[in-house]
């Protein structure tokens, strides 16, 4: 592994590496990969000679950057921390991947208009950073997220990461020493399936269980999450149906001349409907959107509500304003820009500025008329039409017929009310044929009024059929109405020869909508029962469960409910069927104790990866688990791996079994007698392999074989050596001396016994024994073992008496004491 610290600007300041002792090196270096914090962690300590203590300083500054390379693979990394202590001639340094750019950044309480996707949140996050979205399995998924503390956008993007179900990783795009991208990556599940175990004995040596009943429950409380109003897709022809609200009869504010539209029907007055769409991400223009009524009768419309209603420019050009608040009575207690639960009006005319005053005293409060709470009221200007701000006006005038009889600035007692736009004059026209008239209210026999919602007429399509629409309490269309309140789920005919709707729930297609963004899913309604897990009021419970954990026992099955430990679950399943999916699964786990396993990690397989789901085999105890990695720690000095594994789960008898004759034949395989083939070729890729030395430029070794004879057919099975060349060698005197290991080459603490064997190959010939290797070099000859600890700058020499060293010193047995550090071997022909 080799290190390059450098500045900011990308200046290399020195090169550090784990293999050299002389001049800078790294020692006790740790990289932590972590799926929970979702970036990686690189420390160490910087060491250096003396007259090198400067430059090493300035290379560990914090803020620096650190590019990491090891394994073929490049890492890029932001010093956060260093610590030099020059009396251990050692700088200390703490890197993180997301560096600076994400955990110095510190992102403010938000909370958007509408749900949004996960691309929205991070580049909010992100802005400005360098960093941008790689890898993202959302699926275009949205959520309406909302946070009231400041944080670092590290943070951020982690909770988002989390809101969406998603796992996080840093990820960098590397071309020599430049950083040409910074990728977050987001997936639903990072790793894949591992099929070789990790066995006791060999690759970890003890494993502990620990149960626990803390959190068990034997019945749920279950509350999903809240629709977040995306497209609702059409069965019929897997288009989808976008769905929007507004509080204008076209979804366009009259004041901007914009779309003005909502997930929410809150205070919304009007719905959108657009039909056999490709896609679910809803359009924000208005104009995609067929409109119709679905609420009246019981709220004031304001147009504007928030700011003031801008007035015609009195004569000397001035623009004024006209102020609009609702309160509880009449000294404008609990003032509010929405007329919900107040009974008073408060106006006041000709301010020079557009934003309200919150001082009730600046207001003349008048009750509303109860006998118009049962209808709207448009407030306009008095006989001034609406200023668009662009030199244009909107004329408004109310009317007892479609023909604009009895047309009248106020809209008490009218039915019809007419709009004329764009007009250039602030004086509007008083004639009825200038104005396109809208019906809003029918007259009723007694004097009042009824609201008259478009929901009870079809929609006229562009294909001259109509479109109708209901709302219910569910998705069987149950508690059908014309309003949305406290029905969530929308129902839609289309393309209907006739424009009056029925009332029958088969003609429509139920799906559940964002109509109330305050309430979430539940079970409420749901019925389900497999002899064993049940649902009740909305509440799930597990009859095995309660009779074997249970506070008392009912004696019959009126007591089915009782004695429960009720627990509660939270999800984000926006849908009555996925939160019961969801939920019996929870059920199922939390009604069995909880029982977690630890285990003491020998060595890890190169091939598995964070994330990896791992089976675990312990013979001895007869326990087979799968695992997931979800924490890996490495050193490069020490050559060390630490896992953290989770999410166990016990593997079940029948494939238990079958893992259980794979161990013993790999048990069996492992005792077997092993054999080294030697062979010869005239080209690295094994060309011309043969068992003759004669005139040969590569000799071939494959080990660990369970045949004494070479198999010839395949050159890939061989490692090739350049025996032969310009110096005159060939291979019938090349001389190769050759160390295998009955249990691997690497090493680790409190591990089993292992062998090291030596074979000499001289042309063709393989010397084993002491025998054959004096016949050949004379009778002096003999093999001389070597050994250098870490912390060593020089072999050392093994006695030829070793009690360690057997068969002539072509033997060598290396045990748990001998490497309780890292440890290196090596042996030499002396002859």
């Amino acid at each position: 592994m080799i290190c390059y610290f450098a500045k900011r600007d990308m200046t290399i300041l020195l090169s550090a590496s784990t293999e050299l002792r002389d001049g800078f090196h790294i020692a006790d270096d740790r990289r932590v990969e972590d799926i929970e914090t979702g970036q990686d962690v690189f420390s160490g300590y910087l060491k250096y000679s003396s007259g090198q203590r400067i430059k090493a300083e300035e290379a560990a500054e914090v803020g620096n950057y650190l590019l990491k390379h090891s394994d073929g693979k490049d890492e890029f990394y932001t010093i956060i921390e260093s610590e030099g202590d020059p009396d251990k001639q050692e700088v200390y340094f703490y890197a993180e991947s997301a560096g600076l750019d994400l955990i110095g950044e510190i992102c403010t309480a938000y909370e958007p208009s509408a749900a949004m996707p996960l691309s929205h949140y991070i580049d909010r996050w992100a802005f400005d950073t360098g960093w941008e979205i790689g890898v993202n399995q959302t699926n275009g998924a949205k959520k309406l997220l909302t946070w009231d503390d400041n944080e670092t956008a590290m943070a951020r993007i982690i909770s988002t990461a989390e809101s969406f179900g998603m796992e996080v990783s840093c990820r960098f795009d590397i071309k020599g020493m430049s950083v040409k991208h910074k990728y977050l990556d987001f997936y639903t599940a990072r790793g894949g399936t591992v099929s070789e175990p990790l066995r006791r004995g060999r690759d970890f040596d003890t494993i502990r269980v620990k149960k626990s009943i803390e959190n068990l429950c034997t019945a749920l409380e279950v509350v999903g999450g809240t629709p977040d109003g995306a497209g609702i897709r059409r069965r019929s022809d897997d288009t989808f149906t976008w769905v929007k609200f507004s509080e204008y009869y076209n979804g366009i504010d009259p004041g901007s001349g914009e779309s003005s539209l909502s997930d929410d029907h809150e205070g919304m007055h009007y719905i959108g409907l657009a039909t056999g769409k490709a896609t679910d991400e809803e359009s924000e223009s208005a104009g995609d959107y067929r409109w119709g009524m679905i609420r009246k009768g019981t709220t004031l419309v304001v147009v504007p509500s928030v700011t003031g209603h801008k007035q015609a420019k009195n004569v000397n050009g001035t623009v004024r304003y006209t102020w609009i608040m609702f309160a509880t009575d009449e000294e404008g207690s609990n003032m509010s820009h929405l007329p919900t639960d107040r009974t008073y009006l408060g106006y006041s005319v000709n301010r020079t500025s557009a934003e309200k005053s919150t001082l009730p005293t600046d207001y003349t409060w008048v009750p509303i008329d109860p006998h118009l709470a049962f209808r709207d009221i448009y407030i306009s200007p008095g006989t001034g039409g609406i200023a668009d701000g662009n030199g244009r006006y909107t004329w408004i005038k109310y009317a007892d017929t479609s023909a604009g009889a009895g047309m009248s600035d106020s809209p008490i007692g009218k039915s019809y009310i007419g709009f004329r736009y764009h007009m250039t004059s602030a004086t509007e026209s008083t004639d009825p044929a200038d104005y396109v008239w809208a019906q809003i209210y029918i007259n009723t026999t007694d004097g009042g009024f009824v609201s008259a919602p478009a929901a009870r007429s079809g929609i006229r399509q562009d294909n001259n059929t109509f479109l109708w629409f209901l709302f219910a309490e569910n998705g069987d269309g149950d508690g059908r109405s014309v309003l949305p309140d406290g029905h969530p789920y929308l129902g839609i005919a289309y393309d209907k020869a006739s424009s009056k709707p029925t009332n029958d729930p088969s003609d429509y297609e139920w799906s559940l909508i964002d109509v109330d963004t305050s309430q979430t899913v539940t079970l409420k309604g749901v019925t389900y029962d497999d002899g064993d897990i049940f649902i009740r009021n909305g509440r799930i419970f597990s009859r095995n469960a309660v009779a074997q954990w249970g506070r008392y026992v009912s004696p019959d099955e009126t007591g089915i409910l009782d004695g429960h430990i009720v627990g509660y679950y939270e999800s984000d399943c926006t849908d009555q069927q996925s939160l019961l999916e969801e939920s019996i699964a929870e059920l199922k786990r939390l009604r069995e104790p909880e029982v977690s396993y630890e285990i003491d990690l020998i060595d890890l397989p190169d091939g598995i990866r964070i994330g990896d789901t791992v089976p675990i085999v312990d013979s001895e105890g007869q326990l087979y688990l799968t695992a997931r990695l979800v924490k890996l720690e490495t050193s490069a000095e020490q050559q060390k791996r630490t896992a953290t594994f989770s999410n166990y789960k016990r593997i079940d008898t029948s494939l238990s079994a079958r893992i259980a004759k794979l161990q013993k034949q790999q048990e069996a395989a492992d005792s077997m007698p092993r054999y080294t083939w030697i062979a010869y070729a005239d080209t690295a890729e094994g060309d011309g392999i043969r068992l003759d030395p004669a005139d040969a430029m590569y000799m071939g070794v494959a080990n660990n074989k369970v045949s004494p004879t070479p198999d010839l057919t395949d050159p890939f099975e061989y490692t090739w050596t350049r025996i032969g060349g310009n110096d005159g060698v060939n291979g019938e005197d090349a001389i190769v001396l050759r160390v295998d290991s009955t249990r691997g080459l690497v090493f680790k603490n409190n591990w089993y016994d292992t062998q090291l064997r030596v074979t000499i190959v001289k042309g063709g010939t393989s010397i084993t024994d002491i025998t054959a290797l004096r016949a050949e070099f004379g009778s002096g000859a003999y093999l001389q073992w070597y050994f250098r600890k870490q912390a060593d700058q020089e072999w050392s020499m093994l006695s030829v008496s070793d009690s360690r060293i057997t068969e002539g010193g072509f033997c060598m047995t290396v045990t748990p004491d001998d490497v309780d550090e890292q440890i290196t071997f090596q042996c030499d022909i002396i002859g």
